[in-house]
């Protein structure tokens, strides 16, 4: 019965908090012309991670001292975090609008050149250029967003990508607890924490950042070379991990930060910069959530995947594994190499 309860929840809990990033996505695509998109997304990119280290360090403070030294109830690490989130949501329906229209402002359109009319200005200058998408039956944008190939070769790159990050992160506390001995041993027991608390999630923000960056400023907001030369790099340190000496903690720490930024660069540019780039204004939300969803099949896969093969190959080549999915991952992304933003039609 516990379980099955906990397991309810939880299922609900993952429902809900993964409807929060696709409408913002759809949000910013409103809101943040294409100029600007590589570093505006990179910066929002930056949400999930730091966030995520802010709930470990709060977590441990409602779980240990204020538990343990002031006598506060356990309970209070599901409660105090909820009650935040309300009051974040509450900020968020008052402050937030869906786009500039609903503010009295005019559109932002990255492909309209400056000083040119669109065709229906004169009509309603308050009007959108893709608001007779709207109304669209969600059956209509689950229809577009399918029929889409762009879409399709970014989601198949997301589910190789998930499958490494996913696989590495999980499986890496304990392939350290294993290889280290001595003094390593104890110190590489609290890796998990000090590698979800510090360095993976900072040296993430720091590639979600810069790569969102690079693809405006050398590539014209083409994504895909950033994503390619990011999930390259992936799988080569994804590859030569196992074989690093786990005694030598600045080379462990170094390199899990590198892969942190190369997990995280190509992932914001796939569930938010190509999303709105191929999904459009109306149709970034759906193309963020098929996206989005082929990377939680590839982290499932990760999670069971990764603990047949440790059991029947080892962790060499679990982690040569997870480095052929990120050049797999790297190769379908390469197919979009000159494919910008304004393919298929108006942003």
């Amino acid at each position: 019965s516990a379980l099955l309860s906990i397991t309810l929840f939880w299922g609900i809990n993952g429902f809900f908090q993964a409807m929060g990033w696709t409408p913002m996505v759809r949000v910013m695509a409103h809101w943040f012309p294409i100029a600007t998109r590589g570093k505006t997304m990179g910066l929002l990119g930056t949400c999930y991670q730091l966030g995520a280290a802010f709930a470990s360090m709060l977590a441990i403070f409602l779980t240990g001292y204020y538990c343990s030294v002031m006598g506060g109830d356990w309970r209070s690490v599901f409660l105090v975090p909820s009650a935040m989130f309300a009051a974040v949501g509450l900020l968020y329906f008052i402050l937030i609008r869906n786009q500039p229209e609903d503010v009295g402002l005019p559109p932002i359109d990255g492909q309209q050149p400056a000083g040119e009319k669109r065709p229906d200005d004169d009509k309603n200058p308050r009007r959108s250029n893709d608001d007779h998408g709207s109304q669209s039956s969600i059956l209509a944008n689950v229809s577009k967003t399918l029929s889409n190939p762009y879409l399709w070769i970014v989601a198949w790159a997301f589910f190789a990508l998930d499958v490494n990050r996913y696989g590495f992160v999980n499986w890496l506390p304990a392939f350290l607890s294993e290889q280290a001995t001595g003094e390593a041993s104890s110190l590489m027991g609290n890796f998990k924490l000090v590698m979800k608390l510090c360095i993976h999630p900072l040296a993430g923000s720091l590639g979600a950042i810069t790569a969102g960056w690079a693809t405006d400023r050398f590539f014209g907001g083409r994504r895909a070379p950033v994503i390619v030369i990011l999930m390259i790099a992936l799988g080569v340190f994804s590859i030569t991990f196992p074989y690093i000496d786990p005694h030598q903690t600045w080379l462990v720490v170094l390199v899990v930060a590198i892969v942190g930024f190369c997990t995280y660069g190509p992932h914001i540019l796939m569930v938010a910069h190509a999303a709105q780039d191929f999904g459009k204004k109306t149709g970034a939300a759906g193309a963020a959530g098929f996206i989005d969803a082929m990377g939680y099949v590839g982290a499932s896969l990760a999670g069971w995947g990764a603990g047949v093969l440790i059991g029947r190959h080892g962790y060499h080549f679990t982690f040569a594994t997870f480095g052929i999915v990120a050049f797999a991952g790297a190769l379908m992304a390469a197919l979009l190499w000159k494919v910008g933003p304004k393919a298929g039609g108006s942003s």
